[in-house]
């Protein structure tokens, strides 16, 4: 699901339904916003800047992990790439020691009936 999420970075908040990311202050004041952010699952990193759990469809339909600064810069991207696999993303949770735990859900497309989970634990 594509839920409304709002995380608190300092004194910003960060509200977002895909494909959109709107910054406010703490007055509840617009400050900005990040366009094509399309992701399914938004949580704050323990450095100050965003996760999106989204998926990549250059290649099949693979999970991937986006980090992306407060203004919406590009800090890195990864693509989990399961070979006939088509894969929603479920769950992005920050662990304890700072990685994080990236859960989808889907089935193998040479044979759709075969349902797949892919677990990554960075």
């Amino acid at each position: 699901s594509n839920d409304i999420i709002a995380l608190q970075i300092g004194n910003a908040y960060y509200m977002g339904s895909s494909p959109r990311i709107y910054k406010f202050d703490l007055n509840g004041n617009k400050t900005g916003e990040i366009q094509n952010a399309i992701y399914i699952r938004l949580i704050a990193t323990a450095d100050g800047n965003l996760m999106l759990g989204t998926y990549d469809d250059s290649n099949g339909f693979d999970l991937a992990l986006k980090k992306i600064s407060p203004s919406g810069a590009l800090i890195w991207s990864k693509v989990y790439e399961k070979d006939n696999l088509f894969i929603s993303p479920r769950v992005l949770r920050l662990m304890p020691d700072g990685g994080f735990l990236y859960i989808g859900d889907g089935h193998d497309q040479s044979n759709p009936a075969q349902s797949a989970i892919l677990v990554v634990r960075t």
